[in-house]
This record gives structure tokens, C-alpha cells and sequence, in this order.
């Protein structure tokens, strides 16, 4: 396994401030999150907003950082002609020099009293949109909860695991939803077993998701143990690694000082050093 951090994580401050905290607490992957605006003033990795992909792959070039994953972190649906791909995937490979090693993709999640009847209307348009990057990397499905309002498909491990199986995808484990969800992290990860080829780690405490790993309840030395396992029966049989990319929490206030921020994440990062051995 190896392990890397969410761009999004520092969501914001500015996307430089970003990759040197990313930098100086010892991270040398990263999964690059897109911006996503949409539904109910939603958002996710705000500080790209204004940046373009030229400028942000420079960025992390002098960085010195190696995007391992990409996150399309969109699947907000207001009707059916909406595309779940974020705009900035095409500027993406247009711009890069280096196929990332997957893709991340959530779960397309709408406001409607229909929910089944829309999913099998758009869960073809989604699978079509999806295979148009099949060749390019691995394309990995990220679990999603079930917001209030929305519906959201492919919500139990073993309905991810079909549909991922059945259309040459992957899954990506997301700990802090399934538990929101109050599905068992380890029993999830058993259930999608080799199809599993990343996972967002964050903990979770008292209903609050995505707690910065070792300061909630999930047994999350338990279920690495069992992507481990998954991984040495994927490797045996020449399959995938699988990565993991820290997803959680680091500055709940996002006033601490930059130096704290990096002794913070250097923390946790230790943490799952040691949790993964």
C-alpha cells in the first residue's frame, strides 16, 4: 500500500500554502481533487477555482509532488443531461504528461421521488461517460451516503460491488461514508474484495465524518489489515495495489498557524505509518 493526501483537504487556503504543508509534513503523493460547484451551495476544492490546469500541474511540478490519483469529485444531479465529469478532466490529459494511476469518480446522487426509475434511465449515461477514460487509467467509484433529499444508488457494498464488476470499474472505499451509513468498514472492504483499488481514510466519531484517523471510533487498524490481505491476493494473482489516500480533517478552525498545520499532518501522518505496517 502506499499512501498519499487529498488536495482538498486545505480546501481553504491557497492552493501553493496547500502543496508546501503537503510538502514540508513529509508527503510525496497526492491525489489532485477538482473544484466541483453545485446542488445546494456545494463545493469541494475551492481554491482551484480561479486557477487554471496549466498552472495548477506547474504548481505541483515545483512542487516536487507526484499526482498518484485524481479526484472528480462531482455526481450532483439536476437532471438528466447533467454530466457528472468535471470540466477540468479533459484539460487534464490535455496538459499532463503522466496518466495518473486512477481516476476517482462518486456516485451520481439527484433530488427526485423516483429514484430507481432515474438511475436506470442515467446509470447507463453514467457507465458511457465513464468508459471514455477507461483506457487512459483505472476508473474507480467512490461510495457515496444517502443524502437527505437525494437518491443515491449503489449505497451497499454489495450493490457497488456488482456494478463495478459488471462494467470493468473499480471501487474506492470511502471509511467516513460507509460509516455514516452505519455500514461496517471491514465488512465492506471483505465484500469488495479485489475490486477494491484505492480508499478515502478518514475517522468518524459521534456523527461527525471525516475526523482526522485515530481521533474517532472506526477500527481502522482492523479494516488496513484487511485491505492488506486483499491487496497480497491481488498482487499473487499480477493484479493492482491498492492506494490510500488520507481524507480527513486536519485544522477544524482553519486559523492555525502554518507551522502547526505541518506538525499536525506530520502527526498523522505518522499515525498511519504505523497503522499500515
Amino acid at each position: 500500500m502506499k499512501a498519499s493526501i487529498a488536495t482538498a483537504t486545505f480546501y481553504y487556503l491557497p492552493f501553493e500554502d496547500t502543496l508546501d504543508i503537503i510538502k514540508a509534513a513529509g508527503f510525496e503523493r497526492i491525489e489532485l481533487d477538482f473544484h466541483w460547484q453545485g446542488g445546494d451551495n456545494w463545493n469541494m476544492a475551492q481554491h482551484l477555482m480561479h486557477l487554471s490546469m496549466k498552472d495548477t500541474l506547474s504548481l505541483i511540478a515545483d512542487a516536487g509532488l507526484e499526482i498518484a490519483s485524481i479526484h472528480d469529485g462531482g455526481g450532483v444531479v439536476s437532471n438528466d443531461n447533467d454530466s457528472v465529469i468535471a470540466p477540468q478532466l479533459r484539460e487534464f490529459m490535455h496538459h499532463s504528461q503522466t496518466p495518473p494511476e486512477y481516476m476517482v469518480f462518486h456516485v451520481p446522487h439527484m433530488k427526485t421521488n423516483n429514484g430507481p426509475d432515474w438511475w436506470k434511465t442515467f446509470g447507463p449515461r453514467y457507465i458511457s461517460d465513464l468508459n471514455d477514460y477507461s483506457e487512459y487509467c483505472a476508473v474507480t467509484i467512490e461510495n457515496l451516503p444517502e443524502f437527505d433529499g437525494y437518491y443515491t444508488p449503489l449505497a451497499s457494498p454489495a450493490d457497488l460491488f456488482k456494478f463495478v464488476g459488471d462494467n470493468g470499474f473499480y471501487a474506492n472505499i470511502d471509511t467516513s461514508h460507509y460509516a455514516q451509513t452505519k455500514v461496517d468498514i471491514c465488512q465492506a472492504a471483505e465484500t469488495l474484495g479485489p475490486l477494491v483499488n484505492g480508499v478515502h481514510l478518514s475517522d468518524f466519531l459521534d456523527g461527525k465524518a471525516h475526523v482526522a484517523i485515530g481521533e474517532g471510533s472506526l477500527d481502522l487498524k482492523g479494516f488496513l489489515k484487511v485491505i492488506k490481505n486483499i491487496e497480497r491476493d491481488n498482487l499473487d494473482s499480477g493484479g493492482q495495489s491498492i492506494a490510500i489516500t488520507l481524507e480527513c480533517t486536519i485544522d477544524d478552525s482553519h486559523e492555525m498557524p502554518r507551522d502547526d498545520v505541518v506538525r499536525r499532518l506530520t502527526g498523522v501522518r505518522e499515525y498511519l505509518r504505523r497503522i499500515m505496517a
